[in-house]
């Protein structure tokens, strides 16, 4: 079903992958490490169809993890592997930031580790526009479980209704859906096309940066 933009008070965003290029961050360090034995062009090839195989595993384990309680446990095990570093963030999606906030609230929901969002945040400019920021480990669970979306329509006080909530997975269009929120996925990063449609994405793009033109700033509230 296509958003409907006059509901839409406030946008969570997904962070890897939606706002940040993770996979390509992933990408240059594995042709880093390869292309010494297969040469750049090859190293490149392999360890994109590597990086983009990787994302139905994760998505798994995350869902098991879910299920079993154990969101915790492993958002504190992926906190402590987390590696450091510079950031990039997907084109165009820091001056989206910039030209949504005046008209809607923003925020995060992300399954990744505090520090490495935190750290994204900081580095892009971006911590100021966002009223409200889960990671893995702030609630007991975290997506694809409903939780943090829900927790979220609570502090800032509206309807979950109002949310859309943008990602780049499966994830995160079934704790957008579960919580009641719309959604919208992005095929910056790790997701696929036909995944997010098979999850009932209700818009699907490119970029999450084409979203100022999709709501076409109708239905925004002033941030407070």
């Amino acid at each position: 079903m296509p958003i409907d933009s006059q509901r839409v008070q406030v946008i969570l965003f997904d962070i890897d992958g939606t706002l940040r290029d993770t996979d390509d961050e992933v990408l240059v360090k594995l042709v880093s490490l390869t292309q010494g034995m297969l040469g750049t062009e090859r190293a490149t090839r392999l360890m994109r169809r590597v990086v983009m195989l990787a994302e139905s595993p994760t998505q798994v384990v995350l869902g098991i993890a879910d299920r079993l309680n154990l969101d915790g446990p492993l958002n504190r095990l992926i906190d402590y592997l987390a590696p450091h570093g510079p950031t990039r963030a997907i084109p165009g999606v820091v001056d989206m930031v910039g030209e949504l906030r005046v008209r809607y609230r923003l925020g995060v929901v992300s399954a990744g580790p505090k520090r490495a969002v935190e750290r994204f945040l900081d580095e892009h400019g971006l911590r100021d526009a966002m009223e409200f920021v889960a990671v893995g480990g702030t609630f007991r669970r975290t997506k694809p479980h409903p939780m943090p979306i829900v927790e979220a329509a609570r502090a800032l006080g509206v309807p979950v209704e109002s949310i859309l909530m943008v990602g780049d997975t499966t994830v995160d269009m079934k704790a957008g859906r579960a919580a009641g929120a719309q959604t919208f996925g992005v095929t910056s990063g790790f997701g696929r096309r036909r995944d997010l449609t098979r999850e009932h994405a209700g818009d699907i793009a490119d970029s999450a940066a084409i979203l100022p033109r999709v709501l076409g700033h109708v239905g925004g509230v002033e941030p407070m």
